[in-house]
């Protein structure tokens, strides 16, 4: 874990490089991409059974697309993690 203050200006920068700075993107990305969002998705992830990536590719998909038939079934964990976000985010702008 490392502490918000030592990764503020290397994700300053970043958001300058991709012209972020003034945005609604900026404040949300480091939030998003958090620990705590890498934790969110791993466990949704580990509830999907094995079987369905071997059901898709036994249906003809081919094992580097197996992200587009697993995709949809990710999109509720997603929107948690984009509510989560923007409350967070939120939270830290209004100074409270």
């Amino acid at each position: 874990m490392v502490p918000q203050a030592v990764i503020v200006i290397p994700l300053f920068h970043n958001d300058g490089c991709v012209r972020w700075v003034d945005t609604y993107q900026g404040p949300d990305r480091p939030v998003a991409f958090s620990s705590f969002g890498t934790f969110l998705l791993r466990q949704f992830f580990l509830t999907i059974p094995a079987g369905t990536g071997d059901a898709a590719r036994a249906t003809g998909i081919a094992h580097a697309h197996t992200a587009h038939y697993l995709l949809p079934l990710s999109l509720p964990a997603l929107g948690l993690l984009a509510l989560f976000t923007f409350t967070v985010s939120g939270i830290r702008s209004s100074g409270r």
